[in-house]
C-alpha cells in the first residue's frame, strides 16, 4: 500500500483552560486518520467539537502535545526550519469566510502574485500569466485580476481563496466550512470545483464541515468527529446507510428529511 499523502496518528491538542489558571481543555483527543492521493476525506461534526482545531494543527498553525502529522511520510516538525516552510507548502488551508481570508485593501491578482512568490517556483515574469491559468481553472475570469474582494460575491471570493491556495502546487488542501456561508446554488459550483480539482489534478482534501448532506457529494470516505475523538469513520456510502456510531446517526437525523433521502438516492 502506498504511503498516505495526510498521516496523523495519535494526535493531541489542549488549550489554556481560561476558568482554571494552569488547566487544560483537550480540544483533539488521540485523533488518527489518513487521505490517500486523490482523495477527498468529509470530517464531520457538531461545532465545538475540535474540526478547526484538528485542521490548523495539520496545516502547522496550531501547536501540537502529542502525536504526529506526516505530509508524504515526512513530519515537518523533524525538518530545519527552511525545509520546514517548504515542506508544509504541501498543505494549504481554505477558511469558511474568504472575505476575512482576503486582504481587502489589495486586488486579487495582487493576492495570488504574492503567494506565487512565496511559493519561488514561477520566474517574475511568468506570474501575471500563471495567475491567469488559476483564475481560469477555478472557473474565474482572469479579467478579475484588477477587483478587489468587496467588488466580488461569496462564491467569487472563495474561488480566489482556492485559487490562492493553489498557487504553490499544494497535495493536499484542508478546507474548514468553506461552503457553509455560501447559498445552495454557490455551494454545487464550489462542490464540482473540488471534485474537479481532484479528478484533473489528483488534488487530495480533507474536507470539513458539519453537514453531512455536503458530504454526500463530494466525499470518497467520512470520519465522524465528537468531543475531540474520531467515532466513525468509513467509505461514505457505508457510514450514511449503515451508520454504526450513535453520534453519526444524530448528525443523520439533523439534515432535514427531503435532503437525507436525496443523499441516500445519490449513495446508491
Amino acid at each position: 500500500m502506498s504511503t498516505p499523502m495526510l498521516e496523523v496518528t495519535g494526535l493531541t491538542v489542549s488549550h489554556a483552560d481560561r476558568d482554571r489558571p494552569g488547566g487544560r481543555l483537550v480540544a483533539v483527543d488521540d485523533v488518527s486518520l489518513s487521505v490517500g492521493a486523490g482523495e477527498i476525506l468529509g470530517l464531520v461534526g457538531e461545532s465545538g467539537c475540535g474540526k478547526s482545531t484538528l485542521a490548523r494543527a495539520v496545516v502547522g498553525l496550531q501547536p501540537v502535545d502529542r502525536g504526529s502529522v506526516l505530509l508524504d511520510g515526512v513530519d515537518a516538525r523533524a525538518l530545519s526550519r527552511c525545509r520546514r516552510r517548504s515542506h508544509r507548502r504541501r498543505a494549504q488551508m481554505v477558511f469558511q469566510n474568504p472575505f476575512t481570508s482576503l486582504d481587502p485593501h489589495r486586488t486579487i491578482g495582487a493576492a495570488i502574485t504574492e503567494a506565487l512568490a512565496v511559493g519561488g517556483s514561477v520566474p517574475r515574469a511568468a506570474r501575471r500569466a500563471r495567475v491567469a491559468d488559476l483564475l481560469d481553472l477555478v472557473g474565474l475570469d482572469p479579467a478579475l485580476t484588477t477587483r478587489r474582494p468587496r467588488e466580488l460575491s461569496g462564491g467569487q471570493c472563495q474561488r480566489v481563496a482556492i485559487a490562492r491556495a493553489l498557487a504553490v502546487e499544494p497535495r493536499l488542501l484542508v478546507c474548514d466550512e468553506p461552503v457553509t456561508a455560501l447559498d445552495v446554488s454557490v455551494q454545487a459550483r464550489i462542490l464540482n470545483l473540488f471534485m474537479h480539482l481532484r479528478d484533473t489534478l489528483g488534488t487530495a482534501c480533507l474536507f470539513i464541515t458539519h453537514d453531512l448532506s455536503v458530504l454526500a457529494q463530494l466525499a470518497d470516505r467520512i470520519a465522524v468527529m465528537h468531543e475531540g475523538r474520531i467515532v466513525e469513520d468509513g467509505p461514505t456510502h457505508e457510514v450514511l446507510t449503515r451508520p454504526r456510531d450513535p453520534q453519526t446517526r444524530r448528525l443523520l437525523d439533523a439534515v432535514p428529511t427531503f435532503a437525507r433521502e436525496s443523499t441516500m438516492r445519490g449513495q446508491r
